[in-house]
């Protein structure tokens, strides 16, 4: 592990967003449940197994793998919406605030990644500023 010392000599750091700045993970396993759960109970436990074990692809690529058309675009825009509804009760992990505020003192440019949409992220990176 590095300490802030070394951290010093970088010239900017990338993070991912989900699971690293902030514990989201749960709260979309949740949401993408939600979404499918008209689809019935076993659909929707093997969907959200599958979603949760493949973070890093797009959720569009992982929800059109198991359905199509207008089934698909209805569980997108569903938990698009139920992300923008909850996401903002994700806590930063443990360290984070204090960490970034070394980094900004320092200098240092930050630059996030994510899986989720732009919305999501620039509102829940304003929430903890």
């Amino acid at each position: 592990m590095l300490s802030l010392n070394q951290i010093d000599t970088y010239q900017e750091i990338f993070f991912d967003l989900d699971g690293v700045i902030l514990d989201t993970n749960p709260i979309k396993a949740r949401n993408i449940g939600e979404a499918v759960a008209f689809k019935g109970t076993d659909f929707s436990k093997k969907f959200v197994a599958y979603f949760t074990a493949n973070n890093g692809i797009p959720r569009e690529i992982k929800i059109r793998k198991y359905l199509s058309g207008e089934e698909a675009g209805r569980v997108l825009k569903k938990y698009d919406e139920l992300n923008l509804g909850n996401l903002h009760e994700a806590l930063p992990l443990p360290g984070v605030i204090e960490f970034f505020q070394h980094l900004n003192v320092q200098g240092i440019p930050i630059h996030v990644f994510t899986g989720g949409t732009e919305i999501e992220a620039v509102g829940l990176l304003e929430k903890i500023g």
